[in-house]
């Protein structure tokens, strides 16, 4: 699968609380601070639109920021992660 086609399931599979425990972890990771959070909470009205900014503030991050998503996704979501086709991740936590 393609970079555009796991971004495009991303957006249409993931729910409310896996996008909230995501922006969670990423601020933990300091891969987002609480202004971005709050931005994509506050402008985002619909869950697919939060998504598609928190994926793509994610991806303008670059490759570590990526890995970091992905094992917060296999976390959070074994299905999701699977459907998106992401590779396994290490056991290592950020």
């Amino acid at each position: 699968m393609s970079d555009e086609g796991r971004r495009k399931n991303f957006v249409e599979s993931v729910d409310k609380s896996v996008i909230n425990d995501l922006l969670d972890d990423m601020m933990e990771a300091k891969v987002l601070n609480q202004e971005e959070i709050e931005e994509i909470l506050d402008q985002s009205p619909t869950i697919m639109r939060r998504a598609r900014v928190l994926i793509d503030y994610v991806i303008r991050r670059g490759s570590k920021a990526c890995k970091l998503f992905i094992e917060c996704i296999w976390r959070r979501d074994k299905h999701l992660a699977e459907k998106m086709k992401l590779p396994p991740q290490s056991k290592n936590k950020y």
